[in-house]
């Protein structure tokens, strides 16, 4: 994110995401809303508490970064990319960076057609 930031991107913290907005087959914003982090029981990891303060992020392109997706979990669509242990399942992390690169290049010639 660093990089992205240095290139003008904001960042913003602290968001669960409610659900995506789209209109024509295309997403065009993303609801979120603002929480809060409260420690966890016995000083484990923190809890998420919702504020209820909702808003929309207008949106052209989402990316999701997520953790492991089992292989027989269902994972490719039209206009969905997929990279790394979501894509092969958990492995080496020069082999995730080598699917990440190769994601961005298909995500770069499908954004440019």
């Amino acid at each position: 994110t660093t990089s992205s930031h240095e290139e003008g991107c904001s960042r913003r913290w602290s968001l669960a995401t409610h659900k995506f907005l789209g209109k024509n087959g295309k997403v065009c914003g993303v609801e979120v809303e603002q929480v809060e982090w409260i420690p966890g029981p016995d000083g484990g990891r923190p809890v998420m508490k919702p504020t209820g303060k909702v808003e929309v992020i207008e949106a052209d392109l989402v990316l999701l970064a997520m953790g492991f997706l089992k292989p027989e979990h269902p994972q490719f669509a039209e206009n969905v990319f997929v990279a790394g242990d979501a894509a092969s399942g958990a492995s080496l992390v020069v082999r995730a960076i080598a699917s990440g690169r190769k994601a961005a290049t298909d995500i770069d010639s499908y954004l440019n057609k």
